[in-house]
């Protein structure tokens, strides 16, 4: 069965790819600037979202929902409803 892997924002020193346990099948959001982890382990999400303000910048990417800075949900708690 898939599921859904988010990659978030935050302290992820020493975090190996192997250690996630990624399956070709799952489905990968990047929160923010969670897309940083992803480009370290080397990870393509299907999805990156957020405000972009942990970022700094909207990257270059196909699949990306772009969140207003002012918002009722949090970017992570918008990702697990994307999710």
């Amino acid at each position: 069965m898939p599921r859904c892997v988010i990659f978030t924002a935050g302290d992820q020193h020493g975090i190996e790819k192997h250690e996630i346990g990624l399956r070709h099948d799952d489905f990968v959001i990047c929160c923010d600037a969670g897309y940083r982890l992803a480009q370290r382990l080397g990870v393509r999400p299907d999805l990156l979202l957020g405000d972009f303000d942990s970022l700094g910048e909207v990257p270059e990417f196909g699949h990306i929902l772009r969140l207003p800075v002012e918002k009722d949900d949090t970017d992570m708690v918008r990702a697990v409803k994307e999710g």
